[in-house]
């Protein structure tokens, strides 16, 4: 949702961009850096993850009793994790950047 919108007989351009990689080119502060961990986390957690996944998750024989491995349930963790803390980034950063411009 973005675009033009008159209040109060003002002009404001209203833009709305969920990608984290535009906050890290126009944010401020170490919500930048928090953005950049989150990714971090997450390009990690989906390492572990399609690691695990593309060595038949590490047996010969896959058995029901043997359930995931633990590589496998932490590169899931920290999938979720990097995700919440990008979000967490992007969002102080936008707080940041509508501060500055005196919204």
């Amino acid at each position: 949702m973005g675009g033009d919108q008159f209040i109060d007989n003002r002009q404001r351009h209203v833009v709305d961009d969920p990608d984290p990689f535009f906050e890290v080119a126009s944010g401020r502060g170490a919500s930048r850096v928090v953005v950049v961990i989150g990714l971090l986390i997450v390009l990690v957690g989906f390492a572990m993850w399609m690691s695990v996944i593309l060595t038949g998750f590490g047996g010969d024989e896959p058995t029901a009793s043997q359930g995931f491995p633990p590589q496998a349930i932490a590169g899931f963790v920290l999938f979720g994790v990097g995700g919440i803390v990008t979000s967490l980034g992007t969002a102080w950063s936008r707080a940041l950047r509508r501060q500055r411009d005196g919204w």
